[in-house]
């Protein structure tokens, strides 16, 4: 008889890589979609874009605390399916209004799916473990985040969008499957790979502080970038999205690092330095030449995936209500993603092009002084 469970970290990998993939990609379609064919004002855009993360902020932490109670398991495979239903919705929209449900249940979906799947990984697992298979996860969702890109760009110009939507849908119907099949951990534990410190109060509210400036000035980029470069280098587009690509990719291979080959670590150690060298890259911004954007992209991308990986483990680490703990985690990591374009486009609207970069230095340094205690009492002993 086959085995109905999945490998332990291969598994939830691929479903982390699988729903970022769908999600970002339907998301992606959704833009270009009401801009070629609605032809909707910018406004409309934006709200309908931020209202999925509106709602999957406001219900993470709801639904990792009934997770714990309800089962992981039962509460992701909820999730997946309402996000199928959800996307296949989008596919037969005739306005742009008929996507407000859908749009506002698909960021409950996604609540329902992420903090129950961050919390069933770390199931059965102790200090010196949970780094590998907190690695599984990071590196799905964000592999998930690239694959998305390039795949509705693809199936917009091929098929165009009601059909990408539907792929998008069945992507998430395999999902529902694959969740299904994911292992039962109560129960193991894997072998140590090395002493990693257990989490403490302090610790988590300092990397959950770390984690918002750190989303807050990755996402401020990623919004004002485009349109900073082209008017300063004269980039294309093409470059910019180089660029950002590279962020992404310098992201993944921390995970990797902190998740595989030094999971000692990812409990905070590496913290203040990331977000001192993320204010510089922000600096390096002002510079008018594509080495100082390289560097930039680079500093930011090494600080966005060591913050992540700190809070994480916190909110997962020796916690029985690790739904609710990861809930709070999104919760932060999407506030401080949304925050960052809204207040970085104001700032830029009324001080100038450079001073979003200024705005997020400011919020790094302010979180380095405010989280450095208890994270630097942390690596002094280890």
């Amino acid at each position: 008889m086959a085995c109905r469970w999945l490998p332990r970290s291969s598994g939830f990998l691929l479903a982390a890589c699988l729903c970022e993939a769908a999600v970002g990609a339907s998301a992606i379609t959704l833009t270009l979609w009401l801009d070629r064919e609605f032809h909707a004002s910018q406004q409309v855009i934006g709200f309908l874009g931020a209202l999925p993360t509106l709602c999957y902020i406001s219900t993470t932490m709801l639904m990792g605390g009934l997770a714990d109670r309800l089962g992981r398991r039962r509460m992701a495979l909820a999730g997946t399916a309402l996000m199928t239903v959800c996307l296949a919705g989008l596919a037969l929209c005739r306005s742009p209004w008929t996507m407000l449900p859908l749009l506002a249940l698909r960021g409950v979906g996604a609540a329902m799916f992420w903090p129950p799947l961050a919390s069933w990984l770390s199931q059965g697992t102790d200090a010196a473990s949970l780094p590998r298979r907190m690695a599984a996860y990071n590196i799905g969702w964000s592999s998930g985040s690239m694959l998305g890109s390039v795949l509705a760009g693809w199936l917009y110009a091929a098929w165009g969008a009601r059909a990408a939507l539907g792929i998008d849908a069945a992507l998430m119907l395999l999902l529902v499957l694959l969740t299904w099949r994911l292992p039962r951990l109560s129960d193991q534990v894997e072998e140590p790979v090395g002493p990693v410190s257990s989490s403490a109060a302090g610790d988590r509210r300092s990397a959950w502080l770390a984690s918002f400036a750190a989303f807050f000035t990755v996402n401020l980029a990623r919004a004002l970038l485009p349109q900073y470069l082209r008017v300063l280098l004269d980039l294309d587009p093409g470059t910019t999205g180089a660029l950002l690509a590279l962020l992404a990719a310098v992201q993944t291979a921390v995970f990797v690092d902190l998740g595989l080959l030094h999971p000692h670590l990812g409990a905070g150690q590496l913290v203040v330095p990331g977000l001192l060298g993320a204010a510089l890259g922000l600096g390096l911004l002002a510079l008018p030449s594509i080495a100082a954007a390289c560097a930039a992209m680079l500093l930011l991308g090494l600080n966005c995936g060591i913050t992540y990986t700190a809070s994480l483990f916190h909110s997962l680490h020796g916690r029985a209500d690790a739904g609710r703990q990861s809930g709070i985690n999104e919760a932060v990591v999407g506030a401080g993603g949304m925050l960052g374009p809204a207040l970085g486009g104001l700032v830029a609207t009324g001080a100038g092009p450079q001073a979003p970069w200024v705005l997020g230095a400011a919020l790094l340094l302010a979180t380095v002084y405010l989280a450095r205690r208890p994270l630097t009492r942390r690596r002094s002993a280890t």
